[in-house]
């Protein structure tokens, strides 16, 4: 079904002049400064991709190793991005409100292959964004819109994600980002708006960013485990995927055994089956697989600026400005926010990525420690900086089902 302003008219009603039954003027006024963030936002993905698409075509992303499935997909993307465009609006004019213009840009986009890794950055900033926004949001409807786009949007980030050797969905949950730190992300690549534009009640914090001195490099980080599954046995009768099977004569059932798992399954007790030739000495494991970089049969290495974080390295960070003694790292990832004692010097400050931090993240210089898993506006001193770190191996667990 294709969703045009005039679907959102109902939707809207009563967002304009009039107000809502419960809602207060102020909170019709949020919902309408977050649909124009939102506007604003789209506008920048909007103008990203269609750039990018002025200056490379199909045959240049080919050259870099992105197959013409990849360039189609994309263009899919770039359509989806100019309807939400339009459709965010078409729903502000029929609203009452006049809908900010697209700004003028800097992505500094000089190569395909960073523009690809920049595009699963701001939309992944993007996906946070609505996530974040939405509970600030009253007007139901207005709700079920946003979460619509913001579906579109996730899925956007892991078909961006793939191509260069990300997991698509690093994390099991997404990652919420407040208004006012998607606004610092954003005004990065904002040069100059439209005299026009409505303000928006938004503020940028000062900047923070990876210290790509402290990163890694490619021969330097350590390897991700191979993922595994268990346990051995079964009893629910429900084995593990087929790479292998053995056939029991006596039951007529078959026995997975997932290949690279001999010996960590027992096939003479998964689904009852009869008792079969023991397995052969389980071989030497393989060499894990090096970290995530590089996708389209190794043509294509990401451009992350610390590609190979992972959980457990110490990676530093700088400051626009002298960071204060006693000021910790938070890092967000999931509905995980997680502060560190930072090692400060100057406007540099370094920690170890804690457990549980994975995939896009966010990075900020907080002057406390945050213990229940809500950052507010007022602990963080900087940031965020984005970093991207790599999953530990995933571990399928066929007791849970």
């Amino acid at each position: 079904m294709k969703v045009s302003p005039l679907t959102l008219l109902p939707l809207l009603a009563g967002v304009g002049s009039a107000v809502p039954v419960g809602m207060s003027k102020r909170q019709q006024n949020l919902d309408l400064d977050i649909l124009q963030f939102a506007l604003t936002l789209e506008h920048l993905e909007n103008v990203f991709y269609k750039e990018a698409l002025q200056k490379f075509d199909q045959d240049a992303f080919e050259a870099a190793g992105f197959d013409a499935h990849f360039f189609n997909n994309m263009l899919f993307i770039v359509q989806d991005e100019e309807k939400h465009v339009q459709l965010l609006s078409g729903a502000l004019t029929a609203a009452g409100a006049t809908p900010v213009q697209a700004c003028k840009y800097n992505f500094g986009i000089t190569d395909i292959n960073s523009f690809v890794t920049l595009s699963t950055i701001l939309e992944g900033v993007g996906t946070s964004a609505y996530l974040g926004g939405a509970p600030l949001l009253q007007n139901k409807d207005i709700l079920t819109t946003a979460g619509a786009i913001l579906v579109v949007e996730a899925l956007h980030t892991s078909q961006q994600r793939a191509p260069i050797g990300l997991v698509p969905a690093a994390n099991d949950l997404g990652t919420p980002l407040d208004a006012n730190s998607v606004f610092t992300l954003a005004s990065a690549f904002i040069t100059e708006c439209p005299a026009g534009n409505a303000p928006l009640p938004f503020k940028a914090n000062p900047k923070l960013s990876v210290d790509t001195s402290s990163c890694p490099a490619a021969g330097a980080a350590p390897p991700a485990p191979a993922g595994t599954v268990s346990p051995a046995v079964h009893s629910s009768g429900v084995a593990p995927p087929a790479a292998a099977s053995t056939h029991s004569a006596k039951n007529k059932r078959s026995i997975h055994i997932q290949t690279g798992l001999v010996g960590l399954i027992d096939p003479t007790k998964v689904n009852n089956a009869a008792a079969a030739p023991p397995a052969p000495p389980a071989a030497a494991p393989p060499s894990p697989p090096s970290p995530p970089a590089a996708g389209n049969g190794g043509k294509v290495t990401a451009a992350q600026p610390c590609p190979f974080a992972s959980q457990g390295q110490q990676i530093s960070f700088k400051g626009e400005s002298e960071i204060p003694a006693g000021s910790f790292v938070t890092f967000v990832s999931g509905l995980s926010v997680t502060s560190t004692q930072a090692t400060i010097s100057g406007q540099s400050a370094s920690a170890s990525v804690p457990a549980g931090i994975m995939g896009q993240s966010y990075v900020f210089i907080t002057n406390k420690e945050i213990t229940d898993n809500k950052l507010a506006a007022d602990a963080i001193l900087m940031g965020p900086a984005i970093l991207e770190v790599q999953p530990p191996a995933a571990a399928v667990d066929f007791s849970v089902l």
